[in-house]
């Protein structure tokens, strides 16, 4: 009967074991943080506190457990993200950049990062956005990577940040038109040569009826969240930033995968301010018009969990 429980044991302490490693190597889950920092400029006076700061607020949304991949909109160039990167906690993940200056007219980019000793990036390509006669829009540049996750299995990435609703929604649609339809080349090139392939859209879309634009992928809807958006506009929250994933990686038998249940926002106090306008809570933005708020961005961020299925 000892020996019966003590064998017991044992294989119980095995099996924690394993986990806990897995856990440790990231093996058990990994994580994808999406978000938009709102005008992160390096000649700011306040970009060292700011950058700070976001990296404090990743190592606490995410336990310690940095961020697989992690798509950011708004970053003033490359040495703004390399700064972030780099010289904060983040540095410890060992960061590699995709970057290229967009032909936006405020000077804002995306960025992707992604950690080297787990996503080997082996193609980039950068999208700009064209009208019909062929013309460069004075906007963000999509970003487009592909990795192989793990030595396990191929990973598509794609980081976007669509024209805002400046000016009015019936006149800024058809920007973020032509940006989707940028986003859909892509996809469906990928899905043509490869129906099973496993693709990660993420961005600020500055939509909240995002599926319609993105019919090829699964518009992930954020559970576990204390917030019912990312952000709040004239006292209403709406979810203007996304991440979609191919139907494939919606297969638990895959090597990869996530549910329905793995998107969340994070909301945490010291991302928020007292809407005085209105009731409740707002994001706390860097800046008020000219007046320096102390807060990170006017977006929360996304994270999605992916699982390992092998």
């Amino acid at each position: 009967m000892k020996k019966d429980i003590f064998k017991s044991l044992t294989a119980l302490l095995i099996i924690i074991c394993s986990v806990l490693s897995k856990v440790a190597k990231g093996e058990g889950g990994s994580i994808v943080l999406f978000w938009n920092l709102e005008n992160l400029f390096i000649d700011s006076p306040y970009f060292y506190r700011k950058i700070n700061d976001i990296s404090k607020q990743i190592h606490i949304a995410t336990e310690g457990e940095l961020p697989l991949l992690i798509g950011f909109a708004e970053i003033g160039n490359f040495q703004a993200v390399w700064r972030l990167a780099n010289v904060t906690a983040l540095a410890s993940a060992g960061y590699g950049i995709v970057h290229a200056d967009s032909p936006d007219r405020r000077g804002i980019d995306v960025a992707l990062l992604y950690r080297k000793d787990r996503f080997n990036l082996v193609f980039k390509r950068f999208y700009p956005i064209k009208n019909e006669k062929g013309e460069v829009l004075p906007t963000r540049l999509t970003i487009y990577a592909k990795g192989v996750l793990d030595k396990l299995d191929t990973l598509h990435l794609i980081v976007a940040h669509w024209p805002s609703k400046w000016g009015g929604e019936r006149a800024s649609i058809p920007g973020r038109i032509l940006a989707s339809k940028v986003m859909n080349g892509i996809i469906d090139s990928l899905l043509s040569i490869n129906p099973y392939a496993n693709i990660i859209a993420m961005g600020d879309m500055n939509e909240e009826a995002v599926a319609q634009f993105i019919p090829r992928l699964i518009l992930l809807r954020p559970h576990r969240s204390n917030v019912p958006g990312t952000v709040r506009y004239n006292g209403r929250w709406e979810t203007i930033d996304h991440i979609l994933v191919s139907p494939n990686l919606m297969d638990t038998d895959e090597p990869i995968f996530c549910t329905d249940s793995s998107l969340s926002i994070y909301s945490h106090p010291l991302l928020l301010e007292r809407d005085k306008a209105y009731l409740g809570k707002k994001p706390r933005r860097s800046f008020t018009g000219p007046r320096y708020n102390g807060g990170i961005s006017d977006h929360l961020p996304l994270l999605l969990r992916i699982e390992r299925g092998w």
